[in-house]
């Protein structure tokens, strides 16, 4: 395996715009690789947007502390 340096993960963060602890993540998925490492954040990047858009976006309740006229 591929020794990760705070380096590597600085490089890959600037590029992808990705959290470090992700980037680190993504870095040891594919053994310091960063191609694979853009890859793996990619994915893992389309999996969160899907589960976002999956979530239930029924409406709230809105209340007002103001006096109605």
């Amino acid at each position: 395996m591929a020794e990760i340096s705070a380096e590597m993960v600085r490089k890959l963060r600037e590029e992808t715009g990705a959290g470090m602890m992700d980037c680190k993540t993504a870095l040891v998925e594919g053994a310091g690789d960063f191609e694979k490492s853009r890859d793996i954040l990619r994915k893992k990047g389309l999996a969160s947007a899907a589960k976002k858009a999956a979530e239930d976006g029924s409406p709230g309740t809105v209340m007002s502390s103001g006096i109605n006229v």
